[in-house]
């Protein structure tokens, strides 16, 4: 088998499981206002989850029989779920990193933000791109790698900066609402052959890669591990046996 092989079927695996995992987050997610107070400053905000919930219900229907292969189109889902990705967190992105730098680095804060501002699409990969191409500048002198330090402590390491630095290259690739496939045009007596697309394959894809941002950002920022339990991130301790017997949980 090779290692390709291997990578399809791993991805197809958590395809098949994304629908539940999706719904048993989202439904940690609304029976506790202290796991919405800790991720609703990360960007985990009420649009975001009506989001989820409409490609939730757009994949219920299950992966088709005949789904198309993810070795044919994997770009496109890549660069589509790292536009999305950068719409919905890039003001909170601004927000956090504005107001570590305002604090202790107002000079350096100045200079980083100078003329750049989140947006949406377009706007959004451009001022991400900006923005971890400023901080990552920042580790040319003293006082800036003291800012990356303590930006790190915020969450914003400098992996955390080079992943979202390949987000805005990933995301250039995703085609805008109408936008036209030039490289699939033809010639006028040469009829385009009609695509073939599947709804709910295409609605998993998306919930795929929603619930596999916000995962990793509630592993990050929750640390009770009731709440993690809740959300379907963690699982229950095995009971203490005492005697022999099982102890149920207090």
């Amino acid at each position: 088998m090779s290692d390709t092989e291997e990578m399809t079927r791993y991805q197809q695996r958590r395809l098949e499981t994304a629908p539940e995992r999706a719904a048993r987050f989202l439904k940690g997610h609304a029976g506790s206002a202290a796991i919405q107070r800790a991720l609703r400053p990360h960007g985990l905000t009420p649009a975001c989850i009506g989001e989820a919930k409409v490609l939730l219900l757009d994949s219920l229907g299950g992966l088709p029989p005949e789904a198309p292969s993810l070795e044919e189109a994997p770009d496109i889902e890549a660069a589509r779920g790292a536009l999305t990705e950068l719409d919905q967190n890039d003001e909170g992105i601004n927000a956090r990193i504005r107001a570590a730098l305002d604090h202790y680095y107002p000079a350096l804060s100045e200079r980083v933000f100078l003329n750049i501002k989140p947006g949406t699409g377009a706007a959004a990969i451009t001022f991400i791109a900006t923005l971890t191409a400023r901080l990552t500048d920042l580790g040319q002198t003293e006082e800036g790698r003291a800012a990356l330090a303590l930006l790190a402590e915020r969450g914003f390491s400098a992996a955390e900066i080079k992943r979202l630095r390949d987000l805005t290259d990933l995301a250039l690739g995703a085609p805008e609402a109408g936008e036209a496939d030039e490289a699939g045009e033809a010639d006028d007596d040469e009829p385009l052959a009609e695509p073939v697309a599947d709804p709910r394959h295409a609605a998993t894809v998306r919930l795929l890669a929603w619930y596999t941002d916000w995962a990793t950002v509630a592993r990050s920022v929750i640390k009770r591990r009731d709440q993690l339990i809740s959300l379907g991130l963690a699982e229950r301790r095995p009971a203490k046996k005492r005697g022999g017997v099982v102890e149920a949980p207090a």
